[in-house]
């Protein structure tokens, strides 16, 4: 359940995070969305594997013990994405062919992925359409 005052905390996360750097096992595509959900819901999705991995390879450890990216978010968020809801603002979604998904979060029109220079946005209709609200 989302605090009261998540679309302030959503806009402050994504402030925040502008301009931080892809960095495996502390601003990645795994801890960037988890990120996001512990701040507007005050729970850490990512509590099991936060402060475990440093290393890309030890990332895709973690997704394949998991059985995928989708798997992965699944297991974080303790449920199975939606197929057939329109993504909105503060949701969780994917991006990226299915070998190298990637976790992000919608804004609206645009959705939020880390990458080397700090978030990049994508129209949401490139996104996948799992979504995890």
């Amino acid at each position: 359940m989302r605090l009261d005052n998540w679309p302030a905390r959503l806009d402050t996360v994504v402030e925040t995070r502008r301009n931080s750097p892809f960095w495996w096992g502390v601003n990645d595509c795994m801890l960037w969305p988890a990120d996001v959900v512990l701040a507007l819901t005050g729970k850490d999705p990512a509590v099991e594997f936060r402060n475990s991995y440093s290393t890309a390879t030890a990332a895709m450890r973690i997704v394949k013990k998991h059985g995928g990216m989708e798997q992965l978010i699944s297991k974080q968020l303790g449920f199975e994405p939606s197929l057939d809801i329109f993504p909105m603002r503060g949701d969780v979604v994917l991006f990226g062919p299915e070998s190298k998904l990637c976790g992000g979060v919608c804004l609206g029109t645009q959705a939020a992925f880390v990458d080397k220079e700090g978030l990049s946005f994508i129209s949401i209709a490139f996104v996948d359409k799992r979504v995890w609200r």
